[in-house]
C-alpha cells in the first residue's frame, strides 16, 4: 500500500490513512510518532481526519 492508494476527498473518514501514516512515521522517528499519536487519539475528530492526514504527509516527507 502506498500513499497514492488513498482517495483524496474531504468528506470521507481518513482514520485508516492516518493510522498508516503514523506507522510510517514511527519507523522514522518514535518521539515524533508519540506526540502525533497522542494528538490523533485525543484531539482529532472523524471530520478532521483529512486535514490531519495532510499534516502527517508533510511531516513524513520532512523526515525523509
Amino acid at each position: 500500500m502506498s500513499l497514492g492508494d488513498f482517495e483524496r476527498r474531504e468528506n470521507k473518514n481518513f482514520q485508516n490513512k492516518c493510522k498508516y501514516l503514523l506507522a510510517q512515521i514511527k519507523v522514522k522517528d518514535k518521539k515524533v510518532w508519540e506526540e502525533l499519536n497522542e494528538e490523533f487519539q485525543n484531539e482529532v475528530y472523524v471530520d478532521e481526519t483529512w486535514e490531519f492526514s495532510e499534516k502527517l504527509i508533510k511531516i513524513y516527507n520532512d523526515l525523509n
